[in-house]
This record gives structure tokens, C-alpha cells and sequence, in this order.
């Protein structure tokens, strides 16, 4: 420890060296707190001498911050807490903390309750803040690897291994105990997105949304930033041109499983691959939602890929579907329409020669269809509609 005192007066400013915090379970979880190479801790003489403790600055340097969560409920942030007997339980100064920073931190939230993990590797965390007699507002500067974003673990990590950068401006209202990051530029995996997002921090629920939007990514990069067990699907498909998408995350941090997860996306004059081919010159609005029946929760079996007025050329032949969807992530079917008017001789571009060929004559289309995916395949289709050929050779 090397305290150094008048340094700059009125502050009065502490390092601490070789920091260590943990619980009187520690031996039990083996779980420390805080870990810290460095801590840094600036006050305000003149504050103190008010009855005001208000820190100007703190900085963790080469640290490693582990908020773990049993299976029972207990936390390692219980070291904080006060035991009803204990003197200065019954209220007090709150402090006011100006300034903070973290440089080389490793932040986890590792929730085995809740089967949620985050875990941060921040490189640099800057963050100023203001109060008022509503809350307060933070300024904030972050660069960090995401090597985990996991809302449920049994189904894997958002943003994985990806590098997310840049500014947030947070208001905290406390009569409404709730935070507000307010939808600004943030670059994740090297793509700019908008991201905004709300917290509530008062009551019996922790629910959250975080909102993200970028108007011009791959659909393979959008795809890669979704969690395993929806990237496996979404993988199903790809787009040569940048799309626009939106995603919402809806949810409770104090329930276990998944949270409403809703990404659109708008699809214009672009090139289709799917596993049955390419279709060109392709539009559409799709959609992905892990709650297609509201009564039937957040699940792999209630997911669904959703594409909306489709149209596009498949070789030479036009083709049109009102509605498609994806059912069913865990036994994954097909339902759709699909209608084409074309004239017939352009099926040589689709159909060998030797097993079929026409020389005039046009076909009409109108069907509705049922099929198992199987291998990312249509299987066993069950078609019912109108399929009329006139006048061909």
C-alpha cells in the first residue's frame, strides 16, 4: 500500500497494491471478488469535512472482477452487504463517484442460477459522471473483447470472440430506477452498428431491451453475431450484397433461459444461395424470432425464419412467395406459397435436356407447400394449388 496524501489538496489520493477481495465462502465457491495489480482512489478533503464523500477518481489496473452467482442465489458481492446489527446499516452518506476507470480488467457475471455468463476482457474503460436530483449521467469509453455474452449458456454466446468499441451516454432516473444508454454509434466485430438499451433496477424483475441496428453488413457477418443455435439456421442461407437489420433483446436478467430475441431484416436487389440454389436479383423482408407462438415461451422449438413477399429469378424463371417460414428449430419444417409464370422452354437452364425438353408453351403456378428440412433440404413436400401448362411442345 502507498498512500500519498495532498496530492493536488483538496484531494487526497490512495494506491493500493496487491488488492484482494473476497467472501467468508470463498473456500467453498473459490470465487475472489476483485483481483487487482492496482487500485487508485482520489477524494475530496474539503467534501469530507461537509459530511460529502465524494470519490473524484477510481482506477483498477491489471485486475480481475468475478461477480459469481451460485445455484442457491449467493452472490460474492455479499461481502458488501451489512448485517442488520451492524452499526451504520441504517443509512448514511451514499458516495458520489466522479470519475472511474479500468485498464487490463477482467469483468465476468457468472450466474449459475440464472445459466447466464458475461465475460468482459476490457482493455480501457473510461467514464465521467454528473448528478442531479433526478440520478445522475455517465459519459463512457470502452474497448473490450466479448468473450462471452451468453443470455443462456446452454445455448451459447452473442458477439463471441469479438471486439466491441466505442462511446455510451447512460442516464439513471431513480424514481423510475431505470438506466437508459442512449442509441449511439458502436463498432462490434470491426461493423458500426446503433445500439441503445434500458435497464430497470428497482423492483422484483430486472428487465432489460438492448436495440441494435446497421443498415449495411453481410448476412454471414450479421449471422456470426447471434448465438450458435441461431447462426446454425440462419447459416441455411446467404446474400452477396449488404443488408439492413435490426435486432431487439427483450428479457429478464432474474429468469432462467432466453430472452425475446427479434432480428429484421430488409433485402434488395441481391443474390440469394440457399441449399435447393441461387435465386437473383432477390427481395424480401425476413424476419427471425424465438417466440413465434406468444403462449409457447423462448425456445429452439418456437423459433422461426419468417420471409415475407419474396420474389427473384431462379435460373430464368420468376418466382414469387407471399409468406415462407422456418418452423421449429428443433424438428425444422418448411410452409409457403410459391407462384411463377414463365414460358417453359426456359426449364433448360434448370432440367437435363435428356429427361425433358420444351420448345414453346407457358406455365402457370399457384401452390402451397409443406415440407421437413432434413440436411437443410426440403424433404417429403406435401404441394396443393394449381399448376396449369398451356400449349407446350
Amino acid at each position: 500500500m502507498e498512500p500519498t496524501f495532498l496530492k493536488g489538496f483538496p484531494l487526497v489520493s490512495l494506491r493500493l497494491e496487491d488488492v484482494i477481495i473476497r467472501d467468508s465462502l470463498y473456500a467453498k465457491h473459490n470465487h475472489t471478488l476483485l483481483k487487482a495489480g492496482s487500485l487508485e482512489l482520489s477524494v475530496n478533503a474539503l467534501a469530507l469535512m461537509r459530511g460529502t464523500i465524494e470519490i473524484k477518481k477510481v482506477s483498477i489496473i491489471d485486475a480481475a472482477i468475478d461477480l459469481f452467482t451460485d445455484v442457491d442465489g449467493y452472490s460474492t458481492t455479499a461481502v458488501f452487504k451489512k448485517s442488520k446489527g451492524e452499526p451504520g446499516s441504517g443509512g448514511g452518506t451514499y458516495p458520489e463517484l466522479r470519475k472511474f476507470s479500468l485498464e487490463n480488467v477482467a469483468f465476468v457475471i457468472d450466474n449459475r442460477k440464472g445459466g447466464k455468463l458475461y465475460n468482459f476482457k476490457i482493455t480501457d474503460l473510461n467514464g465521467i459522471m454528473k448528478y442531479s436530483s433526478k440520478g445522475w449521467d455517465a459519459d463512457i469509453s470502452l474497448n473490450t473483447l466479448v468473450k462471452s455474452m451468453a443470455f443462456s449458456t446452454r445455448k451459447g454466446s452473442f458477439i463471441k470472440d469479438k471486439i466491441v468499441e466505442g462511446d455510451f451516454d447512460i442516464n439513471f432516473n431513480e424514481s423510475e430506477g431505470l438506466i437508459t444508454v442512449a442509441p449511439n454509434e458502436l463498432e462490434i466485430g470491426g461493423e458500426d452498428f446503433i445500439v441503445g438499451a434500458k435497464f430497470k433496477t428497482s423492483g422484483p424483475t430486472s428487465d432489460f431491451s438492448i436495440n441494435i441496428e446497421n443498415k449495411k453488413i453481410l448476412w454471414k457477418n450479421a449471422s456470426h453475431l447471434l448465438s450458435p443455435n441461431i447462426t446454425s439456421r440462419l447459416d441455411m442461407f446467404d446474400l452477396t450484397e449488404p443488408i439492413s437489420v435490426k435486432c431487439d433483446i427483450i428479457g429478464d436478467f432474474n429468469i432462467v433461459g432466453d430472452p425475446l430475441i427479434r432480428v429484421n431484416a430488409i433485402i434488395k436487389d441481391n443474390l440469394l444461395t440457399t441449399p435447393g440454389g441461387q435465386v437473383s436479383n432477390c427481395n424480401f423482408t425476413g424476419v427471425f424470432t424465438n417466440n413465434h407462438v406468444k403462449e409457447k415461451g423462448f425456445n429452439d422449438a418456437n423459433s422461426a425464419v419468417k420471409l415475407f413477399n419474396f420474389n427473384g429469378n431462379y435460373g430464368d424463371i420468376p418466382i414469387s412467395m407471399k409468406k415462407v417460414f422456418i418452423l421449429d428449430f428443433e424438428k425444422p419444417i418448411a410452409v409457403g406459397d410459391f407462384s411463377s409464370k414463365f414460358e417453359v422452354a426456359k426449364l433448360a437452364s434448370l432440367i437435363d435436356e435428356g429427361l425433358m425438353k420444351f420448345s414453346k408453351g407457358t406455365a402457370d403456378i399457384k401452390v402451397n407447400f409443406k415440407a421437413d428440412i432434413v440436411n437443410f433440404m426440403l424433404a417429403k413436400p406435401l404441394v396443393d394449388g394449381v399448376i396449369k401448362i398451356n400449349n407446350a411442345n
